[in-house]
Parts: C-alpha cells; structure tokens; sequence
C-alpha cells in the first residue's frame, strides 16, 4: 500500500489511502507514522488530503485524527480555510 501512495498516480493514490482506512484494524498498522509524516513534510500531494482525512475518520482512532488535525492547523496557518 505504502508503494501505491509515495509512487503512483493520484487517483491510485487516492484509492489506496481509501482502501487502507477501511480495513480492519487498520488503526493499528505502523503505516500511519509514515504517512502522517509525510503529509506533515509536505510529501504528499494536496490531492489526497480529503482522501487521508476521510481514511483516517475509518479507522475511528482519536490518535490518528488528534495528530492529522494537528498537522492540518499547522499547513493552515492560523488561514480560516481550515474552519
């Protein structure tokens, strides 16, 4: 999956981000470490910001949401876009 979301397509992109979220269990796969960090480093293409949001709202972990609000307000700058 990590593959198909640093190497492909954005539609691929995300697609995978998509499917990630929905599995069981998903919450807990190390996975999210690296994609949040890229998202915070800027690595992962505005395209697939709704997609990663919307995974990580699948998975039902707090964490996860805690730490992508966290870098999303961040991206914002304080900007009410974000709102």
């Amino acid at each position: 999956m990590t593959d198909i979301i640093k190497k492909r397509t954005l539609s691929e992109k995300q697609t995978a981000l998509l499917t990630l979220g929905g599995l069981e269990g998903s919450k807990d796969l190390p996975v999210w470490k690296t994609i949040l960090a890229d998202f915070d480093a800027g690595k992962l293409p505005e395209g697939t910001w709704i997609e990663l949001e919307e995974a990580i709202a699948a998975t039902t972990s707090a964490d996860l949401k805690t730490q992508f609000d966290g870098i999303l307000e961040k991206k914002a700058a304080g900007e009410t876009w974000k709102k």
